[in-house]
């Protein structure tokens, strides 16, 4: 099976700078967002008015990640609620694969 984990130290850094990003624009910018950002190894993931529901694959789907900001998810499988902090900006994840390697609130 394939490593699809980065080097820790490079990933500490590239997620410390999106989320000095995402908090500078939140604070110039004020409003309601969500939005995923790829380089190709890893997906970030953030939202400040929603929380993610996250679901793992099961059968032909067993790699996948399923993620969504619809509070009930997309199917009647059992959804993880990934709540964020509710006195925060919102909450910045990292996912490498089918993990959520990384997760703080802004």
């Amino acid at each position: 099976m394939e490593n699809h984990h980065p080097d820790a130290a490079g990933l500490k850094t590239l997620y410390k700078s999106l989320f000095a990003s995402v908090a500078q624009m939140l604070n110039q910018y004020p409003g309601e967002y969500n939005f995923l950002l790829s380089n190709g190894q890893l997906l970030f993931a953030f939202t400040n008015h929603r929380q993610f529901m996250v679901m793992r694959g099961r059968s032909q789907m067993e790699g996948a990640l399923f993620l969504t900001t619809l509070e009930r998810g997309l199917s009647r499988d059992k959804w993880r609620r990934v709540a964020k902090a509710t006195s925060r900006q919102g909450l910045l994840l990292a996912i490498s694969g089918n993990d959520i390697i990384l997760q703080e609130p802004l």
